[in-house]
């Protein structure tokens, strides 16, 4: 036992002996800060721990260049959105609903007629709201209505760039004639969901069954050019002067224009 204790005692006395010659691990940071301060005042460059210079360089980060979205733009997109789902993607919407294809095809060829229309058309839809110089022009009425391609009588426009006003009557002034220009369509959407029945069959195995996936949905969404014809164009639904009728008229319907089958098929 005695040498027991004579041997911690010692080994006591060892450890006492190097703390006191080693720094505490508060005088070595210490030192290290005021070496680092000293390098930096004098502009000699810093080196670590292992000799070597350390290489003092001021990285900046580099974000990605991305186009900022206007406020009218998003605004005028949100028009194009309630005016998509109202045609289709909606539940009760006119395609489901008021023309019946919703029964007609079932839910699950209605839900893959809906997912391919909005892979395929939703982008293109929406961005018709959205011009680069921000107007919305009438394209004029149908060639049966003035015997040949002219212009809107009032030459309506809407400056959708508007919609983001700070002054509230101007802002009020585009909303309002923006619900005035209609998205029309060349074909009754009710003459082309008749002909699309015709040609398939109630509950069909899939939903362009009898008929041609492209030549439909350019019919029903075709706001884009195909071989130089657009399906779908904007024209204004304002009572005109001196006893004119507007450019779409709702109530009357595109009776020159009779879709034929094999444009279908």
């Amino acid at each position: 036992m005695r040498a027991l204790a004579s041997c911690l005692s010692t080994f006591r006395n060892q450890f006492k002996q190097q703390l006191q010659l080693s720094d505490p691990p508060y005088t070595q940071h210490t030192q290290h800060l005021s070496a680092r301060t000293s390098m930096t005042a004098t502009g000699t460059t810093p080196t670590r721990r292992n000799g070597r210079p350390r290489e003092r360089v001021r990285r900046t980060r580099t974000r990605p260049n991305k186009t900022k979205t206007r406020r009218w733009q998003t605004l005028a997109r949100k028009r194009g959105i309630q005016r998509w789902s109202s045609l289709i993607s909606a539940k009760s919407s006119r395609l489901a609903k008021t023309h019946g294809m919703r029964q007609f095809l079932g839910e699950r060829c209605w839900g893959d007629f809906v997912k391919h229309a909005t892979t395929h058309y939703r982008e293109v839809f929406l961005q018709a709201f959205t011009p680069q110089d921000g107007v919305l022009c009438c394209k004029g009425p149908l060639e049966s209505i003035c015997g040949s391609i002219c212009a809107c009588p009032q030459s309506f426009r809407v400056d959708v760039r508007q919609l983001a006003s700070s002054n509230t009557l101007q802002r009020d002034i585009a909303t309002n004639r923006l619900k005035l220009l209609h998205v029309d369509h060349t074909y009754d959407v009710q003459h082309i969901c008749d002909t699309w029945k015709s040609l398939s069959t109630p509950s069909p195995p899939r939903w362009d069954y009898g008929v041609c996936a492209n030549k439909l949905c350019h019919l029903l969404f075709g706001i884009k050019p195909v071989d130089g014809q657009a399906c779908l164009t904007f024209r204004c639904a304002v009572l005109s002067l001196n006893n004119q009728h507007p450019c779409h008229h709702v109530a009357r319907p595109h009776y020159d224009h009779t879709l034929q089958a094999s444009q279908l098929q």
